[in-house]
């Protein structure tokens, strides 16, 4: 059975849940976040919320922030254990 082809919204919704997971994990704001990035709150929030399409130098920064490979963020996550 042939996989089903990723979409940019596919993508953004893995990032933004990435995003999320790490964030929380590392109790951090979303300011804080947005400052290890070095970017903007309201371009932060977009981004974890699946509103905006990113850049390449967006995932980048954001890796770097969390300290993770840019290629994490964009990985399917993991799921939740009941």
């Amino acid at each position: 059975m042939p996989k089903k082809p990723v979409t940019g919204e596919d993508l953004r919704a893995r990032l933004a849940a990435n995003l999320r997971r790490l964030r929380r994990a590392a109790k951090l704001t979303q300011q804080e976040a947005a400052d290890a990035a070095g970017l903007d709150l309201r371009h932060y929030w977009k981004v974890e919320h699946a509103e905006n399409n990113v850049c390449i130098s967006t995932i980048v920064k954001l890796a770097n922030g969390f300290g993770v490979l840019p290629a994490m963020l964009l990985a399917r996550p993991p799921r939740r254990r009941r």
